[in-house]
């Protein structure tokens, strides 16, 4: 085997994995951009949207923060912004009424779905096949766990 065929058969190091993956999280973040304000979203509220459970239980504003990485404080903005678009409603944990929980409404449900539609349309992925998609999902748990 040549060294050039053993080469490209290597397995890249680690510096140069992450350049690629920042690459690649930069030009979606791109591409994302510019489709939220075709859909009337900030990226503060598909961040939400996006971080609130489709559930019907909602999610706790103290998860939600977490989920957002932010404090509470801002993950009341965020729930605020979704509120008055009419995406989300905060109300009142049925099982312990000192939690208040974001929940979607059935217009926020709807916007969620077409974005994640719209954001899946805008990935790339579609480029993998099934093989490639599961061995991509597995790499990235794998690298999201440390």
């Amino acid at each position: 085997m040549s060294a050039a065929k053993a080469e490209r058969q290597s397995a890249p190091d680690d510096g140069a994995l992450a350049l690629d993956i920042l690459r690649a999280s930069v030009r979606l973040t791109a591409r994302i951009g510019d489709l939220l304000s075709g859909l009337g979203l900030t990226q503060v509220m598909a961040g939400g949207l996006w971080a609130v459970t489709d559930e019907p239980t909602g999610t706790p504003m103290k998860q939600l923060a977490e989920v957002l990485a932010c404090d509470r404080s801002n993950a009341t903005l965020v729930a605020a912004k979704l509120e008055a678009a009419g995406l989300a409603e905060r109300v009142t944990d049925p099982t312990d009424r000192r939690v208040r929980v974001l929940r979607l409404t059935p217009a926020g449900t709807a916007k969620r779905r077409e974005l994640v539609s719209a954001i899946g349309a805008a990935s790339g992925l579609h480029r993998l096949d099934d093989t490639g998609r599961r061995a991509l999902a597995e790499a990235l748990a794998q690298v999201l766990q440390t």
